[in-house]
Order: structure tokens, then sequence, then C-alpha cells
């Protein structure tokens, strides 16, 4: 299996190749690349995430961890793309309040913001983005759990209504 990464690694099963750029994996189908994010005590942390053509529709955005920010993501997407973007799925990195007894949550919650450790994410820039999103009109959005706390899932729920898709391993959508 062919392996598109943004930093250099070793992997027994896949044959690994890194890209700097947005490469075209298979028809329909492209990495946007890496976008680095400073990190604190980590440097520049470069994500990739992955556009879908799908037709009739428009852009599907699958993001990993979303260190890089959606808004980012969409920039490089409009960039790259003169069709809407039709839906946004993945992590979008927004662990605003902590998680009883979750230590590891609650340490990425003070690390992976781009940001100082003491400078946590606050549920303005949730809000904000929330915004954003909502001005392109998006037909489908769902974000995972991963780095994000219940708060901001929820409020992606009520301000998208029907357009809101939850997202549980196995789940189609």
């Amino acid at each position: 299996i062919k392996v598109y990464v943004s930093t250099n690694m070793v992997h027994w099963s896949a044959e690994i190749e890194v890209i700097s750029e947005p490469r075209k994996i298979t028809d329909g189908i492209i990495s946007l690349g890496p976008v680095n994010r400073a990190i604190w005590g980590m440097g520049l942390t470069p994500e990739q995430a992955l556009a879908i053509n799908v037709d009739d529709k428009g852009i599907v955005l699958i993001v990993g961890c979303g260190h890089q920010t959606i808004e980012r993501v969409i920039e490089q997407t409009e960039h790259l793309f003169d069709l809407p973007i039709y839906a946004v799925f993945g992590g979008l990195h927004f662990p605003v309040t902590s998680r009883d007894g979750d230590f590891v949550f609650n340490i990425r919650k003070r690390i992976g913001t781009g940001k100082p450790p003491w400078n946590g994410i606050r549920k303005s820039e949730v809000q904000a983005t929330i915004n954003f999103l909502k001005k392109r009109n998006i037909s489908h959005i769902g974000i995972s759990a991963h780095d994000s706390c219940e708060w901001p899932i929820n409020e992606f729920k009520i301000a998208f209504k029907d357009k809101y898709d939850e997202l549980l391993v196995g789940k189609k959508i």
C-alpha cells in the first residue's frame, strides 16, 4: 500500500512517500498536502487532509486531528478547487473543557492548540469556526471526539441541526 505522509517515517507493510504539496491519490481523491502549525513544545507539525470530489455534490473533506485548523484546510481547498465544499468530517481539535478522569485528554487540552498551554482554546473560537463554516453553506458536517470535548460537539449539533452527522466507528454516512 502506498502511503503519502508529510514527514519521513517507516512502516513494515507500506510504501512510504513523503509529500510536500498536494498530491492526487486516485481519480477524485487528493491529499491537500501538509499544512504546518507550530505546536508548543513540538515545533512545526505538518498535517494533511483528504479532499474527495463527489459527483454532483462537491468536495468532502476528511480531516485528521485538525491541529492546522479547519479554516486553513478550507482555505487550501478553495485554492485548489473551483467546487463547493459539500461536507466536512473529522477532527477539529476543540478540547475546550476538561474530561473528568481523562488525564491524557486534559494534557491535550493544553498542548496541540498552536498556543502556549496557558492560553487554551476558548468557546468564542469554537463559535467563530461555526460561523465560518455556516457561511460556506456546508451540507454535512461531523466532528470527531478524538481531541474535542462534548461542549463543542454539542454546539456543532445545535448550530448545524439536520446537517450534523454524528461520527461513530462503523457508522455509514
